[in-house]
């Protein structure tokens, strides 16, 4: 095969790029192989692209007036030229491979920290400290710190030493309260907030993510499968107020940055045109896709990267065992389409239903404290049904307001209740330190909620020394492979244990992620408990 040589006989002055606080541009003409192959790394299919009207006829394209051919693909290179300054140094290194040198000319306004606030929160451990000084020495990037790392204390650390104009981004109300309640302790001082029909604006102001897309437009505020801002009180009245804020903030953080890729957040980043710091922080701030692209054009790339491992093995966080437990395939006819499959073997199955309240009885028995999460309202309804009349159990999910969540929160701290089943509000950020097991009832493809799931049960407390964590092998059409994208995702940390069936054979798990195929079991679990 012949070696191409990528060097482009290229003007022998550097090309100039212009750096702003969102975007970014390339002054220079650039040969045309150079544009292809920025565009070819600054692009990326968009999930379900083959099944899209647009992809498979074309469409009219009413501005330029003529038939179109979309091909699959959301680009992020602007006229050849644009791009966000996130992805300021992939655009940097996509030129050197063509032998092309870069001249930064930085357009951005300088913005001062203020007057440093004294921290009074708990002393920063030593990981906190290099992701403090990371994030001090780049000015902009991810900071990733698995679940249980005190990304909340780190934040504070980081707000006290800066001290500039900043909003802090969340998407939950659990998480606007709980992590309000910590930064205010640390700081000694009270923030804004924007969220749950509140907006009282600071210089530090911490708002739900849909408070603050519902300011901007109507095409902001939308919503995915998974979000958490559907029942939220929007004020109507104060959305000028809240989008002027947004525009004069001059930094922004995003605590669960995975988040980023969603249309709200990346409206709100776009609109934030005086903001000169931005921080993402979470637990997995990749999504496995394209789509991480997005999420990096806003923050640039990851600067610090803390494992759940490290901090299992330094004592600060326990030690999870995550037993998969096999459910057969069903003899009914599940069809072809995604939803009718979840619907028919996750939500109404009877027998894996009926598997999950025995494990969850014998979890309680044996003292645990436990969560059970799902993805569906019908789902947790079901389930809360099927439980004694000794077992106190509660089922929190998105409609209800944040005083009866946190109600039922205190109560299980205080022991008084035995089981909680959750939806999507508990995927992540929320802090309940005594719970100690956990079932993950929903299934789901996510490999970063995955492992903000098992977040919920690795933080430390009084006498807890593992946690013990129920996911499922089922096997049914997507589902099975979506629970072998799981258990890749586990195996990536070394400090989580994993516990297959008796009977399931490493090598046909290896064959079915090859083929792609469901593997057809003797028998289910069985009845006995996987521990």
């Amino acid at each position: 095969m012949a070696i191409v040589d990528m060097t482009i006989k290229h003007n022998k002055d550097p090309v100039t790029i212009e750096i702003g606080n969102v975007y970014s541009k390339i002054v220079d003409r650039l040969p045309v192989i150079v544009t292809e192959a920025l565009d070819d790394a600054l692009s990326f299919y968009v999930e379900g692209y083959q099944f899209s009207p647009a992809f498979k006829r074309g469409f009219w394209d009413v501005k330029e007036q003529k038939y179109k051919h979309w091909d699959g693909r959301k680009h992020l290179l602007y006229s050849g030229v644009g791009f966000n300054t996130g992805l300021l140094e992939r655009v940097v290194e996509v030129l050197s491979t063509f032998g092309i040198k870069v001249v930064i000319v930085d357009k951005r306004k300088p913005v001062p920290y203020g007057k440093e606030i004294k921290y009074k929160g708990p002393e920063l451990r030593e990981y906190q400290v290099r992701a403090l000084q990371a994030f001090l020495d780049k000015q902009s990037g991810i900071e990733k710190l698995c679940t249980g790392a005190g990304k909340t204390h780190l934040l504070s650390a980081i707000l006290c030493k800066t001290n500039v104009h900043t909003m802090v981004f969340v998407p939950s109300l659990d998480l606007l309260y709980q992590t309000k309640e910590v930064i205010e302790v640390d700081l000694g001082k009270e923030i804004g907030i924007i969220g749950d029909g509140l907006c009282d604006i600071r210089s530090i102001t911490i708002s739900t993510i849909w408070s603050a897309a519902n300011a901007m437009s109507k095409k902001a505020l939308r919503f995915d499968e998974d979000d958490y801002g559907r029942k939220e009180k929007f004020q109507t009245k104060d959305k000028q107020r809240i989008a002027e804020a947004i525009g004069k903030m001059e930094m922004q953080v995003v605590d669960e940055c995975h988040q980023t890729s969603c249309a709200s957040l990346q409206a709100i980043s776009n609109a934030a045109k005086n903001c000169r710091y931005r921080v993402g922080l979470s637990g997995t701030p990749n999504k496995f896709t394209g789509e991480d692209l997005l999420i990096e054009g806003v923050f640039g790339r990851k600067i610090i990267d803390i494992p759940a491992s490290e901090l299992i093995e330094k004592g600060f966080l326990v030690k999870p065992t995550i037993h998969f437990v096999e459910i057969q395939e069903s003899n009914e006819d599940l069809g072809n389409n995604y939803q009718g499959i979840y619907k028919k073997f996750i939500v109404e199955n009877e027998v894996r239903n009926d598997r999950i309240i025995e494990m969850a009885n014998k979890l309680k028995a044996a003292g645990r404290k436990t969560l059970i999460l799902v993805k569906n309202i019908k789902h947790g309804e079901s389930l809360m049904e099927k439980f004694d009349p000794g077992t106190v159990v509660y089922f929190v999910r998105g409609e209800l307001d944040s005083d009866e969540r946190n109600r039922i929160r205190n109560d299980f701290v205080k022991g008084k209740i035995d089981v909680i089943v959750a939806s999507a509000v508990y995927d992540q950020g929320i802090d309940i330190a005594n719970l100690d097991a956990l079932i993950l009832a929903g299934s789901g493809k996510s490999s970063g909620r995955a492992l903000q799931r098992i977040g919920r049960v690795i933080r430390p407390a009084k006498d807890k020394k593992n946690a013990i964590v129920i996911d499922f092998i089922d096997n049914a059409k997507y589902l099975y492979n979506h629970s072998l994208k799981r258990m890749d995702v586990y195996k990536l940390e070394e400090g989580f244990e994993i516990k297959l069936p008796k009977d399931f054979n490493e090598g046909d798990y290896a064959a079915a992620k090859e083929k792609k195929k469901v593997r057809m079991p003797k028998k289910s679990g069985g009845s006995e408990v996987p521990w």
